[in-house]
């Protein structure tokens, strides 16, 4: 294994602990507000196939009659997911949970679900999200999708007072330090490079643009936030 390859797997501290995932993540976004709106829009008795899953932290805001099935290449990831629904973190019935690539479509199964939901993952496949939002699309009854306005720091409006400082005195930091500490530190996932995360520059406008071009016709906003909705009856 070469130097740069094993770069290229390496995972920042964010992505190498579900715990920490959750705490930056509910402290740079409105995280409940996202989570109950999905919720709302899945409803009840349905069987949801949660792709790039994460920690799951969707699972706490279902409906106990819904079926939950998750996917993710993040192992550690998946075992905080199942932790904390055996601590009853979640009032689920049923979950499971897969180590999965969700661009190997062949895995797919062949019965449509109910709903397939992509939170937070398009950014990261650009611009492989097209095909996966194809491949949801006839996999699945309903298809919802949420994705930042931004993920470049500077451009985050961030939901937490101590992250907007920070964020604040961020915008004075070099390009090199700021790509630093997202390696070490923030979104590196280990798959996708800094460079291609960063191709996602959207604004309210465009992000709606692009929702509709890939189908989604219900949109609604949650602070720097979009949701998208595609329905197969519709």
């Amino acid at each position: 294994m070469t130097f740069k390859s094993a770069l290229q797997g390496f995972r920042s501290l964010m992505y190498r602990s579900g715990r920490i995932y959750n705490f930056l993540s509910n402290k740079i976004y409105n995280v409940r507000r996202k989570y109950l709106s999905i919720s709302k829009l899945i409803g009840k008795n349905k069987h949801i196939l949660d792709l790039a899953c994460g920690t799951g932290f969707l699972t706490r805001f279902l409906h106990p009659s819904n079926i939950y099935e998750g996917w993710d290449i993040n192992r550690r990831f998946l075992t905080k997911l199942k932790k904390d629904w055996m601590r009853g973190k979640s009032k689920m019935k049923y979950i499971s949970v897969k180590q999965k690539n969700i661009l190997d479509f062949h895995n797919y199964a062949k019965e449509k679900v109910d709903v397939i939901v992509l939170c937070d993952i398009l950014h990261h496949i650009n611009p492989s999200h097209f095909t996966l939002v194809e491949n949801a699309q006839i996999h699945a009854r309903k298809v919802i999708v949420c994705e930042p306005i931004a993920v470049k720091p500077k451009d985050i409006k961030a939901y937490t007072r101590f992250i907007r400082i920070f964020l604040k005195i961020g915008k004075f930091f070099p390009e090199k330090l700021y790509k630093l500490i997202d390696f070490l530190f923030l979104d590196n996932d280990g798959v996708n490079t800094y460079k291609k995360r960063l191709t996602w520059n959207h604004n309210n406008k465009s992000i709606k643009s692009l929702y509709k071009k890939m189908g989604f016709e219900k949109i609604f906003e949650i602070k720097d936030n979009y949701i998208g909705v595609w329905d197969s009856n519709n």
